[in-house]
């Protein structure tokens, strides 16, 4: 996005948004696969891979600025620690929510009489 004399617009809202969304989105897939803790089952090799090469990109587009607004070391760790903090928060509340519906019935895989 630039002005309307060409330059680049001096806010990286752009550039933290899209590194932000990038990374947490990714890690997600951790959550997602399995029941229990994130780590109770090793992802594959390919899974593993994918999300390495994806989130390596992702940033390395957000800290040079290719076609956005480039964001900075500093920033992108911080969309690092902010995705890696959710992903860490969010795990138990994972665990809880299956426990919850598991003693209602209500989960996936689960048999009520």
């Amino acid at each position: 996005m630039r002005h309307s004399d060409g330059r680049r617009p001096k806010s990286g809202l752009c550039g933290r948004q899209g590194a932000a969304t990038r990374t947490g989105g990714h890690l997600t897939v951790f959550l997602a696969r399995t029941r229990g803790p994130f780590w109770s089952y090793r992802p594959s090799w390919i899974l593993l891979t994918a999300v390495i090469g994806t989130q390596t990109l992702a940033t390395a587009i957000a800290l040079t600025g290719f076609l956005m607004q480039p964001i900075g070391w500093n920033l992108a760790g911080l969309a690092w620690g902010w995705a890696f903090t959710e992903f860490l928060l969010l795990d138990p509340l994972k665990l809880l929510a299956y426990r919850v519906l598991e003693r209602h019935g209500k989960a996936a895989g689960t048999v009520s009489a």
